[in-house]
């Protein structure tokens, strides 16, 4: 045959080496049946997590953890994914999410620690008794493309190593976080103490999503996201948390969208400026239900925009709360933020302000509704 012929009768094989070599090779974990020294095969699955540590991955290999087993240290990947082809870390087996667990030992009280890699996917896990589920930092590198999904997050403070504590744990140091994503996931974040949460971006995290999780009550916030941009923080639920279930501040370009809030010690949604040297702009709040803020009795609001700019508070309901419904305050003339069409729909034995602006001379308030109901949900 000609070596044209010749050449057209590889491809398809060529074709298919390379398909395998993307989708990538599977290693499966038993801390029960496994063992180090095996090939981590299905029938010969490695036993620990410091062996996976060891492992440089490959874009598109799979890490299975074997459902309802447990292993007390810190998965800690060493390499990196790509865009089209993450590294996989999820269960395998029948019966409960594999867990992993923090233990007292120093540096074992974070359950994944990102350890500055790229295009990782972790789903399918129980994660606890730790300070932190999920830790992403960027000390130097340029980290994108995290994404925790389906899991159980539960946390704890850990004195006397310190008493912050979030699920996820995210933040940079010269570094860059782009392409985060944390999604049906139900969290259980310590709920006592002011500095708890359930999700906490601190600084430099870029397009992001925060969506479809629930939450139960955290010490301070559900969500709280700081110096962060373009993000969705929509569809969660979350409530009684010792100050707000959704707290964004310093950030600009974020929705905030068709979340679930009750019962806060403060407000359920807040969006604010903190910092002297930021402003926070651009930001859509929307089709929220925020339902009995400020159960504490001060910072009280179903919403609270405090000097922010060209944001836009739309289409939101809220049910008693022990403030006003939604809260302003600004000195500046050229803040651009809008509220609209909101429903707020006040206790009948309570004195509620609907949209209460203070100082606020650049906020347009229209269209929006503030009844005192007969009766409320509970």
């Amino acid at each position: 045959p000609s070596p044209q012929f010749s050449a057209l009768a590889r491809l398809p094989l060529i074709l298919a080496i390379l398909v395998v070599s993307v989708q990538g090779r599977t290693y499966y974990v038993s801390f029960i049946h496994g063992a180090d020294t095996n090939a981590g095969a299905v029938s010969a699955p490695w036993k620990t997590i410091a062996r996976v540590n060891a492992q440089r991955l490959q874009p598109g290999d799979v890490v299975a953890f074997k459902r309802g087993e447990t292993w007390q240290d810190t998965l800690r990947p060493r390499s990196s994914g790509i865009a089209k082809s993450p590294i996989i870390f999820r269960a395998y087996g029948v019966g409960p999410p594999p867990t992993l667990s923090g233990t007292t030992d120093p540096g074992k009280d974070i359950n994944i620690d990102n350890n500055e890699q790229s295009y990782i996917v972790y789903r399918e896990m129980t994660l606890q008794r730790a300070r932190q589920g999920l830790r992403v930092y960027a000390w130097r590198a340029h980290v994108r493309g995290i994404i925790l999904e389906n899991s159980v997050i539960s946390t704890e403070a850990s004195e006397p190593r310190g008493t912050m504590s979030a699920g996820v744990y995210a933040s940079v140091g010269s570094g860059t976080i782009s392409n985060i994503v944390i999604r049906d996931n139900e969290f259980h974040p310590h709920p006592t103490g002011s500095e708890s949460w359930g999700v906490y971006f601190v600084k430099g995290v870029v397009g992001f999503r925060i969506e479809r999780n629930s939450f139960t009550p955290a010490g301070e916030d559900a969500i709280c996201v700081w110096h962060s941009a373009k993000g969705v923080i929509a569809r969660n639920r979350g409530g009684h948390n010792g100050e707000n279930t959704i707290d964004v501040k310093d950030s600009d370009d974020i929705a905030i969208t068709e979340n679930s809030a009750e019962s806060d010690g403060e407000y359920n949604i807040v969006v604010h400026t903190v910092d002297p040297s930021s402003r926070t702009r651009r930001m859509v709040v929307s089709e929220n239900h925020c339902r009995r803020a400020g159960q504490r009795g001060q910072l009280t609001a179903g919403i609270a925009l405090l000097f922010g700019e060209n944001t836009r508070i739309a289409a939101n309901r809220i049910d008693d709360p022990q403030g006003a419904g939604i809260y302003v305050r600004d000195a500046n003339a050229d803040s651009g933020n809008e509220v609209v069409n909101n429903v707020i729909r006040a206790h009948p034995l309570r004195s509620t302000r609907g949209v209460f602006l203070e100082g606020a001379p650049g906020t347009q308030a229209r269209g929006n509704n503030s009844v005192t109901a007969q009766r409320l949900p509970r």
